[in-house]
């Protein structure tokens, strides 16, 4: 489901910038699959690209997208008391 590789990526980059290999690794998403979906929250203003020291790209949470995961972690907790 989109949704919910959305919130497993987001996930994934809350906690610091991160590499496509870890943010593949942590949210348990194929390569292509990752490439789609994090693209999309590129372009949903939700996740930037950044370069680190080497010029390699890093990704990381924008404050709309760091917004995002906290309403959606609320939602969840809301969802599991039920």
């Amino acid at each position: 489901m989109k949704i919910e590789a959305f919130i497993r990526i987001l996930n994934a980059i809350s906690e610091g910038r991160r590499k496509k290999s870890h943010i593949r690794k942590m949210a348990g998403l194929d390569w292509a699959t990752l490439k789609i979906h994090l693209d999309a929250l590129v372009e949903l203003g939700l996740v930037r690209e950044v370069e680190d020291k080497k010029g390699s790209p890093n990704y990381g949470l924008t404050s709309k997208g760091d917004d995002a995961i906290k309403r959606s972690r609320s939602l969840i907790e809301l969802l599991e008391k039920r």
